[in-house]
């Protein structure tokens, strides 16, 4: 007897009273010739197939790693070299610098020790003329002391006021194409070279090769008070708009530049952003309001909030940016909100930055410029610092 619920044989004594149990003499007979057996044949080859095919392909991975390890040691090799060059250029950069400043300072000094020796000759001829000389002598030294004077008191103001002469600041440049080249040049195989997080420090700014559209020459219209813009969109329509903060006013203009219409508004804005295609939102820094506005019925809605119809905010609203269906806002002497399209703060970022405005974020990362150092920073979602940048050419950074 066979049981077939279990595909077990057993003694018919055994209780299997509720197994569908039949005799195997009525299902052996010409097993051979069913589609199970063929079945079971064909998919086995199939499989064997496959995993000689897999086998094959991982072996091939195992033998050539040797040859993938020495290819990447050869481009770390090389890699180094690259890096040891540059630090080595760099050196000779600076001391060459320094060894500039330093005959430029002797040969300063130098100057100003005449200087000192022609004051104390100055300082004995005056003392003379008081003393001794006749009137007409006195006039004609006079004139001499004086071109004395003259000639030290310019020497002065060359070396210390126009060239400052006591800073030694020796110039150097690492461009990011080179260090580009220098870390991430390896590519072998599937082997990556590490993600590397570091500060960038002196670092030349990499220009961004951007498509110009057109020119565009934008006339905002005069207000009652002085225009002061402190935020501007793109819209989907190709247009854009401007937050005019001293006339409480957002401006609009067409993708030509022209002036479209301007939305009235009961406070001065200090941001704005794109949100949709037809709606913006506006950042009121006084009321600590987010303001919704649709482009298209030129109609004007607070930002939804949970109950009070306010953000509970210890601080002004500042700059903002858009991204994930997601708000984030600068908000004074705290940092920023992060604020769902429910109104519903879901997160808040603390940073003791001061002189931050303006605020960008991409995936987990949040961009933000502090203008009084002239520095560019990168932070994590939660707030903690990823990298910062300072560069000579960045004077007084703002970003939107």
């Amino acid at each position: 007897m066979f049981c077939f619920t279990h595909e077990t044989p057993f003694c018919d004594t055994c209780d299997h009273k509720t197994c569908t149990v039949r005799t195997l003499d009525s299902y052996v007979i010409g097993i051979k010739e069913t589609d199970r057996f063929q079945k079971v044949e064909s998919s086995n080859e199939k499989l064997k197939t496959s995993l000689e095919k897999c086998c094959t392909k991982v072996k091939s991975a195992i033998d050539c790693i040797p040859d993938k390890k020495k290819a990447f040691i050869s481009e770390i090799q090389k890699s180094r070299e690259e890096i040891s060059e540059l630090i080595n250029n760099l050196e000779k950069q600076c001391l060459d610098d320094i060894s500039k400043r330093e005959r430029k300072i002797e040969a300063s000094y130098k100057r100003l020790i005449l200087c000192l020796e022609g004051m104390q000759q100055n300082e004995a001829d005056i003392s003379a003329l008081k003393s001794y000389a006749s009137d007409l002598h006195t006039f004609i030294g006079l004139i001499d002391v004086e071109k004395t004077y003259k000639r030290c008191n310019n020497t002065i103001q060359e070396l210390f006021i126009e060239n400052n002469v006591t800073t030694i600041n020796p110039k150097w440049t690492l461009t990011t194409k080179e260090m580009k080249k220098a870390f991430f040049s390896m590519n072998v195989g599937i082997i990556q070279p590490p993600y590397i997080q570091h500060e960038v420090s002196k670092v030349n700014i990499r220009s961004l090769e951007l498509r110009k559209r057109k020119d565009i020459e934008i006339q905002i219209p005069k207000g009652l008070k002085d225009t002061v813009v402190r935020g501007c969109a793109l819209l989907h329509n190709g247009g854009m708009c401007f937050t005019d903060q001293d006339n409480n006013r957002i401006v609009f203009h067409n993708p030509n530049g022209e002036f479209n219409f301007e939305q009235k508004l009961d406070c001065s804005p200090t941001d704005v952003i794109s949100i949709s295609e037809s709606k913006i939102a506006i950042s009121l820094s006084e009321k600590r309001l987010i303001v919704l506005m649709d482009v298209e019925g030129n109609k004007l809605d607070e930002y939804p909030t949970d109950s009070t119809g306010k953000f509970d905010s210890p601080g002004k609203f500042g700059g903002m940016d858009f991204y994930n269906e997601e708000i984030i806002v600068r908000v004074g002497g705290l940092g920023y909100y992060l604020i769902n399209n429910k109104g519903k703060i879901t997160s808040t970022i603390k940073t003791s930055h001061e002189y931050t405005p303006y605020i960008a974020r991409s995936n987990d990362r949040i961009y933000f410029t502090k203008w009084d150092v002239d520095k560019v920073f990168c932070c994590k979602s939660t707030g903690e610092e990823i990298w910062t940048m300072k560069d000579e050419e960045l004077l007084r950074p703002l970003m939107e």
